[in-house]
C-alpha cells in the first residue's frame, strides 16, 4: 500500500488560492479609489488583508471627502511610537502602524486620520463660527468637575485649552485611566481619545459617524458637531 494514499492532494485549485493568498500577502503598493497611493513598508504584524479594508473604506468616504490625501504609508514608524499614537496625518501624508489587532482597527485608524485630512481642507466651515470649540470645551469644564467630585485635584486650566498638551493626556492615560475616565464620560464624550484635544473631539465623532450603524448616538452626544459633518456632507458633494 502506498504509504502517501492516506494524504490529502493537492489540486490544482488549491495551489491557485495558495498563491494568490501569497501574492496578496507580498503586495507591497495599493491604490485606494484607485487615485490615492498607498505603500506598506513593514509588513503588518497580524493577518490584514488591506486590499479588503481598502474595499470597505471606499464604500464609505467618498473620493471628494480625500481631496488633501495624496498617500498612504504603514509600517513600523518611530515617531507614532514617541506620540503614543497607531496613525498620523500630516501634510498630504497618513501613517499608519503595521501593528494592527485586526482589520476593524486598521479601518477605525484610516477613517480617523482621513477626518484630520479633512480639517486641513475645510477647518473654516468645521470651525469658524466657534460652535464646535464652545460643546467641546463645555464637556471639558464639566469632565474637569466631575474629576473634582471625585477627589482628583488638577489645573482647570489644563481642561480649557482645546489644543492637544502632554499633560493632559498624561492625565487621561496614566493618573485617571482609560477605565476610570471612560465610565465618568458615558453620554459625554464619544471616547476617551477625543477628550485630547478640538481636533481628536471632532475626528472622533467623524469616525464613529461614518463606521457606526447609529448615527444617532453621534448626534446625542455631540449634537453641534453632528450638524457640522451634515454640513460638511452637502457641501462636498454639492
Amino acid at each position: 500500500m502506498n504509504e502517501n494514499s492516506n494524504k490529502p492532494q493537492t489540486t490544482v485549485a488549491d495551489y491557485v488560492v495558495t498563491r494568490a493568498k501569497k501574492a496578496l500577502t507580498e503586495q507591497k503598493e495599493f491604490l485606494l479609489h484607485g487615485k490615492i497611493n498607498a505603500y506598506i513598508k513593514n509588513a503588518f504584524t497580524t493577518d490584514i488583508d488591506l486590499g479588503s479594508v481598502f474595499k470597505r473604506v471606499e464604500g464609505i468616504i467618498p473620493l471628494d471627502f480625500l481631496s488633501e490625501v495624496d498617500i498612504i504609508y504603514i509600517g513600523d514608524f518611530e515617531e507614532l511610537k514617541e506620540r503614543r499614537v497607531n496613525a498620523l496625518y500630516d501634510n498630504g501624508a497618513i501613517y499608519i502602524s503595521n501593528e494592527q489587532s485586526s482589520e476593524e482597527d486598521l479601518l477605525d485608524d484610516l477613517v480617523h486620520e482621513m477626518a484630520h485630512a479633512l480639517e486641513d481642507a475645510h477647518g473654516e466651515i468645521i470651525y469658524s463660527d466657534g460652535l464646535v470649540r464652545r460643546e467641546f470645551l463645555a464637556k471639558r469644564e464639566k469632565l474637569y468637575f466631575l474629576l473634582k467630585a471625585e477627589g482628583y485635584k488638577f489645573d482647570d486650566r489644563l481642561f480649557m485649552n482645546p489644543e492637544f498638551t502632554n499633560e493632559l493626556d498624561d492625565i487621561i492615560l496614566n493618573e485617571v485611566g482609560y477605565e476610570k475616565i471612560t465610565s465618568l464620560t458615558i453620554g459625554l464624550f464619544i471616547d476617551p481619545y477625543s477628550i485630547t484635544s478640538l481636533r481628536e473631539y471632532f475626528a472622533s465623532a467623524f469616525e464613529f459617524f461614518f463606521l457606526r450603524a447609529d448615527k444617532k448616538y453621534v448626534q446625542s452626544i455631540c449634537p453641534v458637531t453632528y450638524e457640522k459633518i451634515i454640513e460638511l456632507i452637502n457641501y462636498i458633494e454639492v
